[in-house]
């Protein structure tokens, strides 16, 4: 016949209680606890993927930006190209006008030294002249001191003093 080990009978039966016991008690708690945590973790999934879904969106969303600021920047670069060549070509401009008038205002400088110069020169043969034909008039001589006269005269050009 077949011999029953008590012990085992009683493990058995141990068992069968500590099975019974653990699901009335631990197990629903351990399950409940892992489906919340299951839950949890499902969560974080959606979250992380709504939060990489607005990142994609964030950097889409800051392309867009930095190329419009690219785009502005190139604009006001050009804006100030624009100015900076407007404002150059107004100073070449005034520097020419001013340059222009130097030039102007220095040709009748000259003119008007030239114009006083020829006047004095002129004034100055005038006397010469008059000083000459007084020295004629007052010597009654011969052609022979008048050919003195003459060369005197000529030697007071040449930077002598006339007689």
């Amino acid at each position: 016949m077949l011999s029953l080990d008590w012990n085992l009978l009683f493990t058995v039966i141990n068992l069968v209680i500590f099975y019974i016991l653990m699901k009335k008690f631990v197990w629903n708690k351990v399950l409940g606890a892992m489906d919340k945590r299951q839950s949890k973790i499902d969560q974080q999934f959606k979250d992380a993927d709504e939060d990489r879904r607005a990142a994609g969106a964030l950097k889409t969303e800051y392309e867009g930006r930095l190329a419009g600021a690219d785009e502005e920047s190139a604009r006001l670069i050009a804006d100030a190209k624009v100015t900076a060549k407007a404002k150059a070509d107004k100073i070449v401009d005034q520097a020419k006008l001013t340059s222009d008038k130097m030039v102007r205002d220095a040709h009748q400088t000259i003119e008007h030294e030239r114009n006083e110069a020829l006047q004095s020169v002129k004034h100055d043969i005038a006397a010469l002249a008059m000083d000459a034909a007084a020295k004629v008039v007052s010597k009654e001589a011969s052609e022979l001191d008048n050919s003195a006269i003459y060369d005197d005269f000529l030697a007071g050009q040449d930077g002598g003093d006339p007689v």
